[in-house]
């Protein structure tokens, strides 16, 4: 019998997790993931086939059923901190700071 518990946190209460429990809940974390992945490449393909057929008729605005589709070019203005870092080095190092953080990882 697996005795050795880890220790983790739900809904604000520590829970104990044994091994066997850890493992289920990376594999189905795993399986999980790799769903996500399918579905968004699935809706990536679900996009640009709408996006090719309004293109095809020419609108950026179409009325499907109880839905309005729309797929129009917007201008965006983006700081290009690249350029300002190789101009300004020592201003833009001066607003640098630290922050940590944890990386999540399963490999």
């Amino acid at each position: 019998m697996d005795t050795e518990r880890i220790a983790y946190q739900q809904g604000g209460k520590n829970k104990s997790m044994s091994e066997i429990e850890l493992k289920c809940a990376v594999q189905k974390y795993l399986e999980v993931e790799q769903e996500i992945e399918e579905r968004q490449v699935e809706l990536a393909s679900l996009k640009n086939s709408i996006k090719a057929a309004m293109e095809e008729r020419n609108v950026d605005e179409l009325c499907v059923g109880e839905w309005v589709v729309r797929s129009k070019t917007v201008l965006t203005s983006i700081f290009d901190k690249t350029r300002f870092k190789l101009k300004y080095e020592e201003l833009y190092n001066s607003f640098l700071k630290q922050v940590e953080s944890k990386k999540f990882s399963i490999s």
